[in-house]
């Protein structure tokens, strides 16, 4: 009786081992792959800056091979400043900053400040999965992506990082940034293609080589 009862015991813990390591596996494989975001593409995006109180819509270009940012800037902003078109070019590895008023025909230039260097628009290395869910309606066009999220004690600038990426091209629809308790930034993608049309766009005006 007690070796039957010893072996009972045996293959009841034996089993529990199984479906711990199944249980395990399956939480593992439910939870996705980093993937890599595309190093062109192109497209729209809307930004909101909570402080500021302005909303920025913008056609852009991203090089990331390039380390380089271009958009044309509508930025509609509360009080008296209103609506300005701007261009503007970061260029990464030359430290370069311009920026184009399209309307006054003027052009500022600077370099790029350590709080704002280089960074590919993807799922940072340090980033935790949060969940995947379908945008728009379940089997009726709708796309699916999935929530990352990186806490300020892990971002480089201390900032809470929450993005969003496309689970087939792996490519930004939303980004939330939290740079301090008042301080915090909103940015919807949308209309991207991949690659770039007109590679062009990295060139500033004739104004900014004044």
């Amino acid at each position: 009786e007690k070796k039957k009862f010893f072996f009972t015991r045996q293959r009841s813990a034996m089993m529990k081992c199984i479906v711990l390591a199944v249980l395990v596996a399956t939480v593992a494989a439910q939870i996705p792959i980093r993937c890599k975001t595309p190093a062109e593409f192109e497209g729209r995006s809307s930004y909101f800056n909570h402080e500021r109180g302005f909303m920025a819509r913008n056609r852009f270009a991203y090089d990331g091979a390039n380390e380089r940012w271009a958009a044309l800037d509508e930025v509609d902003a509360s009080g008296s400043t209103g609506r300005s078109i701007h261009k503007l070019i970061v260029l990464y590895k030359e430290d370069k900053f311009y920026d184009f008023d399209v309307v006054k025909k003027t052009c500022k230039t600077s370099s790029i400040p350590p709080s704002h260097a280089w960074r590919a628009w993807g799922i940072p290395e340090n980033a935790t999965f949060v969940t995947e869910a379908t945008e728009g309606v379940i089997g009726g066009g709708g796309f699916v992506y999935a929530d990352w999220e990186m806490p300020a004690y892990r971002h480089p600038q201390g900032w809470h990082w929450i993005g969003s990426f496309t689970t087939d091209q792996c490519v930004p629809t939303h980004e939330v940034v939290f740079k301090n308790v008042t301080y915090s930034e909103t940015t919807h993608f949308y209309d991207l293609t991949l690659g770039l049309s007109d590679p062009n766009v990295f060139i500033p005006d004739s104004a900014c080589q004044q």
